[in-house]
């Protein structure tokens, strides 16, 4: 049995850090599969730092786990810092031009005027009395009335038109 296998091209460990490797590599169903288990007193190369360092193949395997989680997670994370900051630029704008902001609001989301009000106005009451609605079932069951409620008097409004 040779010591080497054949193994699918992929980008090499740069600096310590995998390489793209396109996602999952497209093999055949009935492609053999290596137990990594089998095989953890070989070695493969990979490069760290730019020098060659020679490391057990169940540490690479873990190593390519690792990153790939580690990608992941580093989206994620990417994903929620930009929400984050359309919520700053968004706190900011009200706090800087707050009709001007709600009016860009009101036509990005199609709200009518009556609706960005309603918005504004729960803005408003959940700063001055956060705590008021800490529960957030009770805060939900609040903001549900409040929409019934605003409904009910457009309904009304329309009919007295």
């Amino acid at each position: 049995m040779s010591d080497t296998i054949d193994a699918p091209q992929v980008d090499p460990v740069v600096d310590g850090q995998v390489g793209d490797v396109g996602g999952t590599p497209e093999v055949a169903d009935d492609a053999p599969i290596l137990n990594v288990d089998d095989f953890s007193d070989h070695h493969v190369v990979v490069k760290v730092d730019g020098e060659d360092v020679r490391v057990p193949l169940s540490e690479a395997v873990a190593g390519y786990s690792r990153q790939a989680d580690y990608t992941r997670k580093t989206q994620e994370l990417a994903e929620q810092r930009q929400q984050l900051q359309w919520a700053s630029a968004i706190a900011q704008a009200l706090e800087n031009d707050p009709a001007q902001t709600i009016n860009l609001l009101q036509t990005h989301y199609g709200l009518s005027r009556a609706e960005a009000q309603q918005v504004a106005n729960q803005a408003a009451s959940d700063a001055e009395g956060a705590s008021e609605w800490a529960d957030p079932v009770e805060a939900r069951v609040k903001e549900l009335d409040d929409r019934i409620r605003q409904f009910e008097e457009d309904r009304a409004y329309q009919q007295l038109q």
